[in-house]
């Protein structure tokens, strides 16, 4: 990705949240790191995922959603062993 695609990018993330496609939603970082935890103790070893990797999928599950988007291989054994429908583009 060049400097300018990147500009372009974020140009489009801050339009989509002028118009609200894009919300922000707060976990409370206790219960993030709490659920994280348990995913790694259930799940690290099968599936090989990386810290980042489960706080991903742990903030996924705390905020309800039901699909996700990830290029991470780890990431999507993770959550797929958790029911998320992994979008493809």
């Amino acid at each position: 990705m060049t400097a300018a695609e990147t500009v372009g990018l974020w140009r489009g993330v801050e339009t989509d949240i002028a118009n609200g496609v894009l919300v922000e939603h707060t976990v409370p970082l206790v219960d993030l790191f709490r659920a994280a935890e348990a995913l790694v103790q259930l799940h690290t070893a099968e599936t090989g995922a990386r810290t980042l990797d489960i706080l991903h999928v742990a903030a996924a599950q705390a905020l309800g959603v039901t699909d996700l988007v990830t290029f991470d291989q780890r990431q999507q054994a993770l959550a797929s062993r958790l029911g998320l429908r992994l979008a493809t583009i």
